[in-house]
């Protein structure tokens, strides 16, 4: 199964799921990117719309794999991922809105974790009181 980090672009993330079912494979959890700052112009979304794209990039891939008709109880084909990219391209009420669009629609969460002490420094200023990218 790939793990697939699609685009900040709604379109674009689509466009993989409709690779992948008319290929019949590789079995992929998608995630359309969020993020709703400090990211280049161009890639930045608004918070709501940014969710609003994840809730319908989640319902479409859905229903993508859904009119596979695959047997009872197969794993998914397809399947949505909410990905926010990394705490510094998010803002805690993205992050809020994505973790309830995850439990509203039963969702894998992948993201991606500093790398570096800049990183973590810079995340650690947007995000007080938590001591790392996983708490």
């Amino acid at each position: 199964t790939a793990l697939v980090w699609g685009s900040a672009r709604l379109d674009a993330s689509e466009e993989y799921v409709k690779a992948v079912v008319e290929r019949g494979g590789p079995r992929s959890l998608i995630g359309k990117v969020s993020m709703d700052r400090h990211c280049p112009e161009g890639y930045v979304e608004t918070t709501a719309q940014s969710l609003a794209d994840t809730e319908a990039f989640v319902l479409r891939t859905k229903a993508a794999n859904d009119a596979l008709g695959l047997p009872a109880g197969s794993p998914p084909l397809v399947a949505p991922a909410i990905t926010p990219r990394f705490l510094p391209t998010c803002t805690a009420e993205l992050l809020r809105g994505l973790g309830a669009l995850a439990e509203k629609h039963d969702c894998f969460v992948q993201s991606h974790l500093s790398e570096s002490c800049d990183e973590l420094a810079f995340s650690s200023s947007l995000f007080p009181g938590f001591r790392s990218d996983a708490a």
